[in-house]
């Protein structure tokens, strides 16, 4: 069984088979052409005249006419074809192309899969390496991403503009008093709650929610303790 689609088309060097068939008339040479073509779709052709009769096209109308065109065929066949061991018949350059067709074909499609498995090792490789970009870039600014749209959501939630800020009797905005933090009256916490907090922190940011302002308040503590200590060190 070939690896390639025989019953679509096959190889005809034209200029070669015009010189080898110059003396055949029209019958002859549509015989051979009618068996050359059943080779290459289905293989050798078998050792049987009566079959062979009805591939080349060749018809008789009499007892007569039969010998003539068993004549006809047997030159075709003797002269053109080699009679295999099994008794089949076969066109050597006809096998020849079909195993130089299919070693290409082979060629081909090894090409074709090592290309289309190197292109999906890169595209696996691409992603895995965007999605650890990502993965990282996100850990590192997720504290300060959710403790300021946290801070944002808790500052507009329990410090609605005035209606002086929000325009006042002259349309113009005023600023606005500024309040005592109460960072001094949060309790600070440990390490460990630090970290627990940072993690439900996270979680909501992912889910498109805003920090607790209870949380959001331990977590600027815990910052501010830090930070005096890291001066204090200094």
């Amino acid at each position: 069984m070939t690896s390639f689609k025989t019953d679509i088309w096959m190889p005809l060097y034209i200029g070669d088979y015009l010189a080898d068939t110059a003396d055949l008339n029209a019958e002859q040479s549509g015989a051979y052409l009618h068996l050359l073509m059943y080779e290459w779709k289905n293989g050798p052709l078998p050792d049987d005249l009566e079959i062979l009769l009805k591939i080349s096209r060749l018809n008789a109308s009499n007892g007569r006419e039969k010998r003539r065109i068993l004549n006809l065929l047997m030159a075709i066949l003797v002269r053109f074809m080699t009679k295999s061991i099994d008794g089949t018949w076969i066109q050597k350059r006809l096998e020849m192309e079909k195993v130089k067709i299919a070693e290409k074909t082979a060629v081909f499609r090894e090409r074709a899969s090592k290309g289309g498995k190197a292109k999906a090792a890169s595209s696996s490789a691409s992603s895995s390496q965007n999605h650890a970009s990502s993965t990282n870039s996100f850990a590192s600014s997720t504290p300060q991403a959710v403790l300021k749209a946290a801070d944002t959501h808790t500052h507009t939630q329990n410090n609605p503009p005035t209606p002086l800020e929000r325009g006042g009797q002259n349309g113009r905005t005023r600023p606005k008093a500024s309040r005592p933090s109460d960072a001094s009256m949060v309790k600070i916490p440990d390490q460990a709650e630090y970290d627990r907090v940072m993690a439900v922190a996270s979680k909501r940011l992912e889910d498109g929610k805003p920090m607790e302002p209870a949380d959001v308040r331990s977590v600027l503590a815990w910052q501010a303790k830090k930070a005096a200590e890291l001066a204090n060190a200094r």
